[in-house]
């Protein structure tokens, strides 16, 4: 008599990062874990058709996917009924995360545009249907 094991689903929890939160490196640490970038998707009119298309395709087989946040995203994750946990940094940690960005490599434009929108980025992040957590100074995504 042959054993029949049917494959388990795991409980997956989406994690939308900020940029600069640590997203990446917490995936390359944590098993059962896939960081979706979306720089990689085209910013189009299909642009989160296209990306919920890939989160929903790693859904029970991760135990965390790391998104971006994405403001239409994280509401269509929102009434998908999914764990959905959103970290970004304190608001006063803005030089700390300029460094972070050009440390990593991304350019004097990126962090520019990124200081300039700062205050409005992360104060529209907020979203009563799912949690979320601040980072203090110097916490990552692998801290939570």
């Amino acid at each position: 008599m042959q054993a029949v094991f049917k494959k388990r689903e795991m409980k997956t929890i989406v994690i939308c990062g900020y940029s600069g939160v640590g997203k990446t490196t917490f995936c390359q640490r944590q098993p059962f874990s896939i960081d979706i970038d979306s720089a990689e998707i085209p910013k189009d009119e299909k642009f989160v058709k296209e990306y919920l298309k890939r989160i929903t395709a790693c859904i029970g087989r991760y135990r965390y996917i790391c998104v971006s946040t994405h403001a239409v995203l994280i509401d269509a994750l929102a009434d998908m009924k999914l764990s959905v946990v959103l970290v970004y940094p304190d608001l006063k940690l803005k030089r700390e995360y300029i460094r972070r960005y050009l440390a990593r490599g991304n350019s004097y434009a990126y962090a520019k545009n990124i200081e300039s929108t700062w205050h409005i980025n992360l104060e529209t992040l907020k979203h009563e249907a799912v949690s979320y957590t601040h980072l203090r100074a110097h916490e990552t995504c692998a801290d939570l």
